[in-house]
């Protein structure tokens, strides 16, 4: 069983030290560097994201 959320949204950060890469889902979240995780309470992150209207 694959227990990994499914990733929406890929946000990249890019810092003058390191790069970030953070998948984004309505159940769960990715940190490229330190795993997955489920998200227990409102994803409110994900709702912003979701709504937003990109140009």
């Amino acid at each position: 069983m694959n227990d990994i959320p499914s990733i929406e949204y890929l946000i990249t950060i890019h810092t003058n030290n390191r790069n970030y890469d953070i998948g984004l889902g309505e159940k769960g979240i990715h940190f490229g560097y330190a795993g997955s995780y489920s998200i227990v309470s409102d994803n409110i992150l994900y709702q912003d994201v979701s709504h937003a209207q990109f140009e």
